[in-house]
């Protein structure tokens, strides 16, 4: 089966979310993915694994700006990984918002940036990557990241990087309810 057959298959009313992921993989270049991965991101219904993050972390992924989601435990899962928004937005969390590190990469120029805290997504899928390796953090490790990166996790010895790679734009943020740990997400009829 074809993309165009993929794609008429989800009906005419998801036509445009379906656009809209077509050009953001087209816009993502080489490192992106291809026409082929997003329409079988689309048909893997109930199979996509999905985690749930606090504001402004899942936004620092959806943006591009955080490479790596730090844990306490360690996962063997790789592959499609549906980034979900707590509808929890702790007020530590916002404060953090306005530090410069944070605020340029979140609400700096360029695509997918947002004016404000206020308008972070929250209780919703705000982007779907690709988990591609969890890394034991190692004071080398640590020490190879940028500085960006550093602000983003909590890289302490014993913890663990888990990479995210080929961050998909969404069209419109899917609103769901989150869990702890990893959890299955089944992505909602005409998606």
């Amino acid at each position: 089966m074809n993309v165009g057959q993929r794609y008429h298959r989800l009906g005419q009313e998801s036509a445009a979310f379906v656009d809209a992921l077509i050009c953001a993989a087209a816009r993502r270049g080489a490192g992106g993915w291809s026409l082929t991965c997003v329409a079988a991101v689309l048909e893997r219904r109930g199979e996509m694994k999905a985690l749930t993050l606090w504001q402004p972390w899942a936004s620092l992924v959806a943006t591009g700006d955080k490479g790596f989601e730090t844990r306490s435990w360690q996962t063997k899962y790789r592959g499609k990984l549906a980034i979900h928004a707590s509808v929890n937005f702790p007020k530590w969390a916002k404060e953090l918002c306005g530090e410069q590190v944070f605020a340029e990469a979140l609400f700096g120029p360029g695509i997918n940036k947002y004016h404000s805290s206020l308008h972070l997504p929250l209780g919703a899928i705000v982007t779907i990557c690709n988990l591609v390796d969890c890394i034991p953090i190692t004071e080398q490790f640590a020490a190879s990241l940028t500085e960006q990166e550093r602000a983003f996790g909590d890289y302490r010895l014993g913890r663990f990087a888990w990479e995210l790679k080929d961050v998909i734009i969404l069209p419109a943020f899917i609103p769901a309810k989150g869990r702890q740990g990893l959890w299955n997400w089944e992505p909602p009829e005409g998606v």
